[in-house]
């Protein structure tokens, strides 16, 4: 190929890759406002909302996510407290995720090979998903991201490239948490070097990283709780559903992937580099670090695993690159096929919590005096948003509106081991007091609403 038909393409393809980012926001724009948001969605709307000390004091006692937090604050004053405001920010992230890891595939293993990594990307399910949700998720997908792609260029490139990544990891630490495990997999890259003197700049960087994060992992380690101890520790019925989550929430996509994976393995060994070795790491070692710690102290949870999406999609682009011609479309096109039912089931799911249609039946039956109580005071900011100033609720968890009243209404999720000891003792409590459950309404899959009162 000549130069000018090299530049031609190299041009075209890096345009097709912004273009699939448009045509992801686009498609993500669609319904974004419409379905309720959940609880941890009103925790994010409900720290945006307050005012700069709240807010401090909000991400002082829930540090993961801070960066997250403090920008949705700052969006949420440009662009407005709506639910299409609100999540709009993560559209965005999705947006310029896109045509980053194009750049990221087109810089180790050519432009078709990043091309089809960015297509892969934007056709994910579980992508799109977090694209459409009030969480970090989709911002630390994007600065992981940003970062590997100048990891790349540091590797032999400008020392200013090493400051970029360094700058990179640590906002996207900042994001989430999840994100050291990508960046683990890049430094035993990085200071794996032969060069003694290579070994070293990339030691002094990973410190000066270390500073960077230091404050908000102080601040994690000193808590004095354990703000997800909820999350229970995985087997491998956990393993699997975090796998099945990546590939679009589909069996049949897991089993396609693995196939693509395996057919092409041959020729990732003769050709093994070491681009193949970071997009390798990025797509596997959240997955089992993250497991693996879970057996002492879990933490392993299938949105979290985000932060592999881009590397899965690059080591899937390189397997289909590599194949012989007719395997690789073959690869490509049963791919996206397997993805699409996945892609037809996000678009039409489901809100995860219907607190807006809770909030309008509460909203419309609620009388003078009536008190609302739920078992999960970080849930109340859901119904709060959507009826603000309209509910009186108890201070603090499973704690009960005071002066009690003549009616109650109990919010209660459904078969939560974790927290049904609460809903008894407060059913207990209004029964003590002379209320009888009268009214039980279902909001399925997650939580009912029961109306105490005195006969």
């Amino acid at each position: 190929m000549s130069t000018r038909r090299r530049t031609a393409f190299g041009s075209n393809a890096a345009l097709a890759a912004a273009g699939l980012g448009v045509a992801t926001g686009l498609f993500a724009f669609t319904r974004l406002g419409a379905r309720s948001i959940w609880a941890d969605e009103a925790i994010s709307i409900s720290y945006a909302l307050e005012p700069v000390r709240g807010l401090a004091r909000s991400v002082s006692h829930d540090p993961n996510m801070s960066l997250y937090y403090g920008l949705l604050w700052v969006w949420e004053r440009i662009f407005g407290d709506s639910v299409f405001a609100i999540r709009s920010m993560s559209v965005l992230c999705v947006v310029l995720t896109v045509p980053a890891v194009y750049a990221i595939g087109a810089r180790l293993f050519g432009r078709t090979t990043g091309l089809i990594a960015a297509l892969l990307l934007a056709t994910n399910a579980f992508v799109l998903t977090y694209a459409q949700e009030a969480r970090g998720y989709s911002l630390v997908l994007l600065l992981t991201t940003v970062a590997a792609y100048f990891f790349v260029d540091a590797l032999d490139g400008p020392r200013r490239s090493l400051y970029a990544y360094v700058a990179f990891s640590a906002l996207a630490f900042y994001a989430h948490f999840f994100a050291v495990f990508v960046t683990l997999g890049q430094a035993c890259i990085g200071l794996a070097q032969r060069e003694g003197a290579a070994r070293r700049r990339w030691a002094s960087a990973y410190s000066a990283m270390g500073i960077l994060v230091a404050p908000v992992a102080y601040r994690s380690l000193t808590l004095g709780e354990n703000p997800i101890s909820w999350i229970p520790r995985p087997g491998g019925h956990g393993l699997w559903a975090g796998l099945r989550s990546l590939a679009g929430d589909s069996v049949v996509a897991v089993v396609v992937l693995a196939a693509v994976l395996g057919l092409a393995a041959p020729a990732l060994r003769r050709t093994f580099d070491r681009g193949i070795a970071l997009v390798a790491a990025w797509a596997f070692l959240p997955i089992v670090v993250s497991f693996v710690v879970s057996q002492i102290h879990p933490l392993f949870l299938p949105r979290y695993l985000i932060v592999s999406s881009s590397g899965i999609a690059l080591l899937l682009a390189v397997a289909i690159s590599r194949s012989a011609p007719k395997v690789a479309v073959a690869s490509l096109v049963a791919i996206l096929a397997f993805a699409t039912p996945g892609v037809w089931h996000w678009y039409h799911r489901p809100p995860v919590e219907d607190w807006k249609f809770a909030s309008a039946f509460l909203a419309s039956r609620m009388q003078p005096g009536d008190g609302a109580a739920y078992e999960m005071s970080w849930a109340i900011p859901a119904l709060s948003y959507y009826a603000p100033n309209q509910l009186r609720w108890g201070p603090a968890d499973d704690v009960l509106p005071t002066p009690i009243g003549n009616r109650v209404w109990l919010v209660l999720y459904h078969d939560n081991g974790s927290f049904g000891a609460s809903a008894l003792k407060m059913r207990a409590v209004l029964r003590h007091r002379g209320l009888q459950e009268v009214a039980e309404t279902d909001f399925r899959p997650r939580f009912q609403i029961e109306l105490f009162a005195k006969r």
